[in-house]
């Protein structure tokens, strides 16, 4: 058991930092030697404002020895700390003492390496296992899950062998969600029969008088599914679901029922059980190899990742001779932040906790948020509930009253059922009162359907606040006074990146800068500039590097003032109108002295790089974005020192190439008083704002029982042994885009894997709201979709009720000031508003400037591109519309913008003439990407079936090419643009391009021909590019079934 552990209960806003370092600085003074603290935290900025603030307060004291030994004991992150102890006791523990730790994020690259050997082995058997379950593209990705696992394995102490038992614990859970498989011969006759029954409908459909669209589309789907067959079967399991899920027209349905009464035993399919076997038991055997191989790259190149040093420190806890040395060193442990912690770290500061005399761990349950991470906060709370005594921090230092009142009877009710008292929560607010007349906080209605316009209301909302900027005072943390709301006081939080990418451009499209995290730092132009003058510096052959300098460095001239001065193949002219580029070329010859970074550094410099960037709207962020490239650029030699490889310039374009590739080449975020600040619930936890937005109150649970999970035998928690009886649960999906299979939704009601998934759900949510509620320090707003409700139901707040089960808040939905009952007895005064998005063109509030985040362009001149899309069609514009297929029933809940991304990511990146097989995965992925779930894999694969088959019949066999870019010059400016799809027939072009609208064939018609503008400015740029004329242009509206061909004439 643990020395003198107490628990430190530090609700959110109540003075933990500052306490901590009170506490730190009087057990110091009560006798606690300062070369005897092992103090963690959960970044190495706490740790350094930790350190300096305790030496500060000893050095005040008079105390500078103290202050001087402080530094000899071990304070830092957790895995600072850990490379501390295993430096002074590597030889003891057999560890050599130069022992390289890869840098965090790295060890992707290096797990790649050392384990391809064993994908690379494993895949061709797994192939058939694959394409069945609808993993297909996982075989171009296999480490991943791999690594997960394995992941998963080692932050549990979980060992190879153990991995191999955790296959069968695995699948013998798994198999008992299924019904007794039907014998081999059983189950080949089932094939036959469903291959037989198909034939049948196909040949049958329609019935005679039924001409719906629903049967028309069941028997598309049927022909698709028919032409899959493999060996008599359907070729995935995700085509059972969909065949025992098959509605027909009611005239119809006769014909179709022994299809789907066949595809409704696929639980019991001896094929589907043996391939979920097979894979479970395939993952878990390559982890463990694997596991095994990664650990000896990493040995035979001395080197050791942030795991292994808690894994080593641990080890080294355990040995009795160093335990006892440590003993006799340490007299305290503290801990921040330790709802944080993985499972070995919890391991690890158990066993410290043993060493030292006394332990004091700060925290709070509250905020354990980063499950995801593999924290386990189920962990956390068992050792809260076996520790004698936990203290409270019980005052707020954070948020006006009124707030703090409200989140007091909010989650001291709503937190009560998950075993946290209402001391912990409850806190004493210390702020001082704003005087105002209106509400801290707020509630907002939002008149949407989908998250696309829901984020315009939001906007809405936003502007409605800046516009009254005055009602909204807030504290001035620099004066203490009151002054008016201002974009930087402002944070919306949002559960999902994708939504806070479509709340920053509904904000940029109302005039109000957004700072949010975002990829596409190699896109933009101070980026460019850098890394143009970086290729040149490394190779002056590279003459696309040398258009990119002339146009980025355009001056009144513009941006193509160069052209003229082009010879083929020569830019010498070009060059000689660039004083940057002599400087570029007189430092090439000291190249070879200089490290990858140093040559990037030199490059920006001698471009003027910056002081370019300075004179571009927005300087700061361009000037951060340059620093960002700068630090992507120190990680990757970072990576290749830990990886025994060179770092080279040739490699580090490459490694910036795979970071845009990847879209993880993060933009600068921006901000400032004129930006409103977008991000997750999760990247909020640990700052604050003056008025913080919350969105997402409809959203629902969403359990995860299926994929991998730490499970445990143990029935009671034990503080000697905390990570006893811990296993890893791997259940796959098989059933592709499929998501509800009622026969599986029956085995799982009430199982225990079930009741787990759902209250760890339960409570992860809680606990997101909490964190979301106490960033805000003077105002909040709770907003929610509810366009038509008259109950006001939100899923995420109706989930949180009493002991009793009665809601702790309901959302009011009648507008103005009111007061609602907020717990068992508290009333809270609310400002109730409805939102609705506004026209194109509003204008922003007084005073808030209207211009984008990080534009991507400079201004001050004439822009150098623009959106084609803009220009008018000039003549008479005449449309012929051909029908290609019916109509698909798209549901109403789908966001029109994510469909429509969606279906232009699948026809623009995925080949028609690929494995039907390969496309349907990849049109999976796609769906997953972009969360939508009324449409499968299998439509996307027949719109481009359909838009193959007219292509065909119109014009034969042609080229085609996706995503082709175009651009045209138009007086002053030029455009660009993107052609959807280009047709390349013997002497002519054919442009088409594709919109996701809906509706009648009349209406469709209208619409495409407003598009003629658009479409005569792509082929005007195309044939000035190719010198080839453009023979038709066309509107493809694939969820219609509709081709429309637009012409413009003079008349």
């Amino acid at each position: 058991m643990p020395n003198d552990l107490t628990i430190l209960s530090a609700s959110a806003g109540s003075g933990k930092t500052y306490t901590l370092t009170g506490l730190l600085a009087g057990l110091l003074d009560q006798g606690v030697r300062p070369d005897g603290v092992v103090a963690t935290t959960f970044t190495r900025k706490a740790a350094s404002e930790l350190s300096a603030r305790v030496r500060s307060r000893l050095i005040a004291a008079g105390k500078a020895d103290a202050a001087q030994c402080i530094q000899d004991g071990y304070i830092g992150t957790v895995n600072a700390v850990c490379g501390a102890i295993l430096g002074d006791y590597a030889l003891e523990a057999g560890l050599s003492p130069n022992l390289d730790v890869l840098p965090d994020g790295e060890d992707s690259a290096v797990f790649r390496a050392a384990v391809s050997e064993v994908l690379r082995l494993n895949t061709p058997p797994l192939t058939p296992v694959l394409r069945s379950l609808g993993l297909f593209d996982l075989r171009e990705s296999w480490d991943k899950p791999v690594k997960r696992i394995i992941d998963a394995a080692r932050a549990n102490r979980i060992d190879r062998a153990e991995l191999l038992a955790c296959a069968e614990k695995s699948w013998e859970s798994f198999r008992q969600l299924l019904p007794e498989p039907l014998s081999l011969q059983d189950g080949r006759r089932l094939d036959d029969e469903l291959r037989r029954a198909v034939d049948e409908a196909l040949r049958d459909l329609p019935a005679p008088g039924d001409g719906t669209k629903a049967t028309e589309g069941v028997r598309d789907r049927l022909r698709i599914i028919r032409n899959n067959m493999r060996n008599g079967a359907p070729g995935c399991w995700g085509d059972w679901i969909s065949l025992a899920k098959f509605a027909p027209g009611k005239q119809s349905r006769d014909i179709v029922q022994p299809i789907t009464e066949l595809a409704e035993q696929v639980l019991g399919h001896p094929r589907l059980h043996h391939d979920v076997e097979t894979y479970i038991r395939k993952m878990f055997e390559c982890a463990s190899d694997a596991m095994g191989r990664y650990q000896q790259y990493k040995k035979d190149l001395g080197l050791i990742d942030f795991t292994d040093q808690e894994a080593l420190t641990l080890s080294l806890l355990e040995n009795d001779d160093i335990g006892q040395r440590l003993r006799e060193r340490l007299d305290l442990l503290m801990v921040d932040e330790f709802q944080d912690t993985s499972p070995i770290q919890l391991a690890l500061f158990l066993r410290l906790s043993q060493v030292a005399g006394k332990s004091v761990w700060v925290g709070d349950q509250k905020q354990s948020i980063y499950a995801f991470r593999g924290t386990d906060p189920g962990l956390m709370d068992a050792v809260v509930e076996n520790v004698d005594r936990v203290e409270v921090l019980g005052e707020s230092w954070r948020s006006q009253p009124d707030l703090v009142r409200f989140a007091n009877a909010f989650f001291g009710a709503a937190m009560r059922p998950h075993g946290i008292p209402a001391a912990q929560v409850e806190l004493v607010p210390k702020v001082v009162e704003l005087e105002t007349d209106d509400p801290h906080l707020m509630c907002w209605r939002l008149q949407a359907n989908n998250k696309t316009v829901e984020a315009a209301c939001l906007a809405s909302g936003i502007v409605d606040l800046l516009s009254s900027a005055g009602r909204h005072a807030v504290l001035d943390k620099a004066t203490g006074g009151a002054r008016p709301l201002r974009p930087g006081d402002i944070a919306v939080l949002c559960l999902k990146n994708h939504e806070c990418e479509l709340v920053a451009e509904a904000l940029n499209d109302r005039g109000i800068r957004a700072a949010v995290p975002r990829p596409g730092l190699m896109a933009q132009p101070e980026t460019q500039l850098a890394l143009a003058a970086f290729r040149y510096l490394a190779d002056e052959s590279d003459l696309l590097a040398v258009a990119e300098m002339a146009r980025l460095l355009a001056g009144e001239e513009g941006p193509d003032w160069w052209l003229p001065l082009v010879r083929p193949g020569d830019l010498e002219a070009v060059k000689e109108r660039i004083p940057a580029i002599h400087r570029l070329d007189a430092a090439r010859s000291n190249l070879v002295q200089l490290t990858a970074v140093e040559t990037l550094d030199l490059a920006v410099s001698l471009v003027d790089a910056r002081p370019v960037a300075k004179s571009w709207p927005h300087p700061g962020n361009r000037l951060a974005n340059l620093d960002a490239l700068r630090g992507y650029a120190l990680a990757y030699e970072d990576a290749c020192g830990a990886s025994r490889s060179p770092a080279t310039s040739a490699g580090l374009l490459a490694h910036f190439s795979r970071l845009a590739a990847d879209k993880e080449d993060k933009q600068a975020e921006g901000g400032g008083s004129d930006a409103v600040q977008v991000l997750t619930y999760h990247r909020s936890k640990g700052l604050e704002w003056p008025l913080v937005v919350l969105t997402g109150m409809d959203s629902v649970d969403n359990p995860r029982i299926f994929g991998l999970n730490v499970c445990s035998d143990s029935e009671t928690f034990d503080m000697d042994n905390p990570l006893a009886g811990r296993w890893l649960r791997f259940w796959p999906w098989p059933f592709g885009a499929g998501r509800r299979i009622p026969a599986l939704e029956e085995a799982l009601e009430g199982t225990a894997a079930q009741r787990r998934a759902e209250a760890m759900e339960r409570r992860e949510r809680l606990r997101l709201l909490y964190v979301g509620m106490t960033r805000a320090r003077d105002h909040l707003v709770l907003a929610a979709r509810i366009p038509g409700k008259t109950d006001g139901t939100t899923s995420w707040l109706d989930a949180c009720v009493d002991e009793t089960g009665e809601k702790v808040f309901v959302f009011p939905l009648e507008p103005g000031v009111q007061t609602i009952r907020v717990g068992a007895d508290h009333q809270a005064r609310i400002d109730v508003g409805s939102f609705a998005p506004e026209s194109e063109g509003a204008v922003p509030p007084p005073g808030v400037p209207r211009t984008p985040a990080l534009p991507v362009e400079p201004a001050g001149r004439e822009p150098a591109r623009f959106a084609l899309g803009g220009y008018p069609s000039n003549g008479t514009v005449r449309t012929e519309a051909v029908r290609i297929g019916p109509p698909y029933p798209i549901g109403k809940r789908e966001d029109p913008a994510r469909l429509g991304s969606a279906v232009h990511a699948f026809l623009g990146a995925v080949p028609g003439g690929l494995d039907r097989a390969v496309r349907e995965t990849r049109a999976q992925a796609v769906l997953a990407d972009w969360e939508l779930s009324e449409v499968d894999a299998a439509t996307l694969c027949e719109m481009q079936d359909r838009l193959a088959a007219f292509i065909g019949e119109r014009f034969g066999d042609p080229g085609v090419r996706t995503e082709w870019p175009v651009h045209l010059r138009r007086g002053p400016a030029s455009g660009a643009g993107w052609v959807d799809m280009l047709l390349g027939l013997p002497e002519a072009d054919v442009i088409i391009d594709h919109k996701t609208a809906t509706g009648s064939a009349d209406r469709l018609e209208a619409k495409a021909a407003s598009y003629a503008g658009q479409l005569s400015a792509y082929a005007e740029a195309m044939s000035k590019a190719s010198g080839r004329p453009v023979r038709e242009t066309w509107i493809h509206f694939p969820l219609a079934g509709l081709m429309v061909n637009v012409t413009v004439s003079d008349e």
